[in-house]
């Protein structure tokens, strides 16, 4: 009788044992399992963290360019003054910073997702309305080897939305996107339009128009044509 006794006890203490064993390892693999969605998830995020910080970079120094090539000191108190008004926009501190809730920041998520964003070229056009209400907008554009155009345009109301995608035959965009720019006042675009050009998912250039600097003859017009409920003053 003690034996049994003896081996009841010593089977009641593996089966305590095993049971504690098992608990851990459950802890143990969620924890893994926490760990590696975690460093995917950070993995992830690491190129984007890339192009929103190029983005930035290339946008700000086409404004900066631009601040630095004028002679005329209202023009540069005006360029000064859109340099403070974008980074204040994108909630940036200077272009290094890295804000996944920034608008920018968001509506590049939302363009990553395209059809083969990261393997072909894209123009993003971001091109706001400053009327009675601040309208929110881009049209991000891809081109096929036969000048086919799809144009997505985006809205945000709060979170950017895809509003309407459209197609445009025969459209031509220049390699280099300053051919677009003249001096001040000679210009179409009521309000600021930023054009940036992307090549296989990297900022290739980005350059700022503030208003009345983007030159007539532009491909423009025709993209803003596919907005059926457009509200461009250009």
């Amino acid at each position: 009788m003690e034996h049994s006794g003896q081996r009841g006890e010593e089977h009641h203490l593996i089966n305590t044992l095993t049971m504690i064993i098992k608990i851990h390892i459950r802890q143990f693999s969620s924890c893994l399992v926490l760990c590696i969605c975690s460093f995917y998830a950070s993995f992830s995020q690491k190129p984007l963290d890339d192009i929103f910080v190029s983005w930035n970079r290339a946008s700000l120094l086409s404004l900066k360019t631009q601040r630095d090539a004028t002679t005329d000191s209202i023009q540069s108190r005006k360029y000064e003054n859109r340099l403070r008004a974008f980074q204040n926009y994108l909630e940036i501190e200077n272009e290094q910073t890295i804000n996944i809730k920034s608008v920018r920041y968001e509506l590049l998520k939302k363009v990553s997702q395209l059809p083969d964003f990261k393997n072909s070229n894209y123009f993003i056009v971001e091109a706001n309305v400053n009327s009675y209400t601040l309208v929110i907008r881009s049209f991000v554009i891809g081109i096929d080897a036969n000048r086919q155009a799809t144009v997505y345009i985006y809205t945000n109301n709060g979170k950017w939305e895809k509003k309407q995608v459209c197609s445009i035959a025969n459209l031509n965009i220049g390699k280099d996107l300053k051919i677009y720019k003249t001096r001040y006042g000679k210009g179409s675009n009521h309000d600021d339009i930023i054009i940036t050009s992307f090549i296989k998912g990297y900022v290739f250039q980005s350059e700022y128009f503030i208003n009345y600097t983007l030159y007539q003859q532009n491909f423009i017009d025709r993209i803003f044509s596919c907005d059926s409920t457009d509200v461009h003053r250009f």
